[in-house]
Formats: structure tokens, C-alpha cells, sequence
């Protein structure tokens, strides 16, 4: 039984990582514009650069799709895993009760987080697109958002906030994400005994969370550096028409 959940896990993170890898910033540019945003700018194939690149509205709909295909993903393992494991725990068994107690093993949030790791791999790293992504941030905020929706919400609103300020998206959505590990801790859905990890499921929560926040901070690594020399360039937006 054990070991047919976990592959119910490893098979739910694989079409996290799929979906994930579908890069809209590349799709969008190469359909309207005629280009590839990885050839211009900054080279990163994300919502910023791609207003930077192709204006206002194409870096608009990016941020929707980067954002839409983490929820999506990470919807997909909070409500179907337990279906899908149930059915694979079965065939290994070959006994129709042998799910039974089983839904108590593993927390399908947990699940969600996992699957949002695989998100942010497959968005930096997308299998379709050469493994050369974006960084990340409209992604990480939409896993968020389908598991933990205030955590997304209060982060979203931080990273608006910052921007308004600072000018400067990089440091905005390295503050953003930094905020969502504390408070993926202090919203994670308590209620609900499960097996494995026990009383520990938020703990665990928040360190996945770190681990993608992490991710997307390691890929400002260059941004860091221009931060730190104070070269970092504020925000714009390309002229349409």
C-alpha cells in the first residue's frame, strides 16, 4: 500500500512538472510578436521581461498562463491524488477494500506542495522549451494560491507593494516569496490527522515552501549581483503599437 501512494506522488509531481513546463512568456512572444523573449532583454522567459520585450498586455496574459498553470497543477493533487491512489493501491492489492485507513497516510496539501517544487522545476526548466525558463514568481504564486490562498494573497500584496516603492521587480519578488514561508506555516489546514508526518504537516508545508522559494531566489542570483552593485535596472514597459 505504501509504496503504491508513493508512486501516486512521484506520478503527480511527473505531470506537475509537465504542465509546468508549457512557458507562456515563450508561446506568446513567438505567436504575436514573432520572437523569443530568451533572445531579448534580460534572456529570462518570464512575465517582466516580456513587458520589457512585447509590451504591456503580451506580459500580462504571461503572468495569467505562468500563474493559472501552477494552480491548475497543484488543484490536480488536492483533489484527485486520493482518487488516483486509491485506484493504484487496489491493483497492487488486488483487494477492492485495501484503500481503506489509507486515505489518513498522506495529507494531499503536502502533495500540493510537492507538486509545487515540480512546478517551479518545470517552469526554470521546461522540457518543451530547451530546459531554458523563467524565474519563476507568477508560478510560485499560483501553486500558492491553490493550496494556501491567503498565503498567495498577502504575498501578492507585498510584492505590489514593494514594487510601488522600490521600483525594482527583482528585490520585490524576492521579499514576496521570502514572506510566503512564514506564512504557508500560519495557514496551512491544520484539521485532519494523517500518518505520515504527523503533527508536523505545517512544519513540513513551510519547508517546502523554502525550498521553492529558495529556487526562485537562487535564479535572481545575476539580479543579486547588479542589487548588491547597485546596477539593478527599475522597472518599464514597452510602448505598444
Amino acid at each position: 500500500m505504501i509504496i503504491a501512494i508513493f508512486i501516486s506522488v512521484l506520478i503527480f509531481c511527473i505531470i506537475a512538472y509537465l504542465i509546468c513546463s508549457i512557458n507562456f512568456a515563450v508561446i506568446f512572444t513567438k505567436i504575436f510578436a514573432h520572437t523569443d523573449v530568451r533572445e531579448h532583454g534580460s534572456g529570462n522567459a518570464g512575465m517582466t521581461n516580456v513587458m520589457r520585450t512585447a509590451g504591456k498586455t503580451l506580459g500580462i496574459l504571461t503572468f495569467l498562463g505562468d500563474f493559472l498553470k501552477g494552480t491548475v497543477a497543484v488543484i490536480l493533487g488536492k483533489y484527485l491524488f486520493l482518487k488516483f491512489a486509491e485506484v493504484l493501491v487496489q491493483i497492487f492489492d488486488k483487494n477492492p477494500n485495501a484503500f481503506v485507513g489509507a486515505e489518513n497516510y498522506l495529507n494531499p496539501d503536502i502533495v500540493g506542495f510537492l507538486m509545487g517544487v515540480f512546478c517551479l522545476l518545470g517552469h526554470m526548466f521546461p522540457i518543451y522549451f530547451g530546459f531554458k525558463g523563467g524565474k519563476g514568481v507568477s508560478t510560485i504564486v499560483g501553486s500558492a494560491a491553490a493550496y494556501s490562498p491567503f498565503t498567495a494573497l498577502i504575498s501578492f500584496i507585498v510584492f505590489l507593494v514593494s514594487v510601488f516603492t522600490s521600483k525594482i521587480v527583482s528585490i520585490s519578488s524576492i521579499i514576496a516569496v521570502s514572506v510566503a514561508i512564514p506564512l504557508s506555516y500560519i495557514f496551512f489546514d491544520k484539521s485532519g490527522e494523517y500518518i505520515l508526518f504527523g503533527t508536523h504537516q505545517a512544519l513540513v508545508a513551510a519547508i517546502l515552501m523554502a525550498v521553492m522559494s529558495g529556487m526562485v531566489i537562487l535564479k535572481h542570483h545575476e539580479n543579486i549581483k547588479r542589487l548588491i552593485k547597485g546596477e539593478e535596472k527599475k522597472f518599464s514597459v514597452k510602448k505598444e503599437g
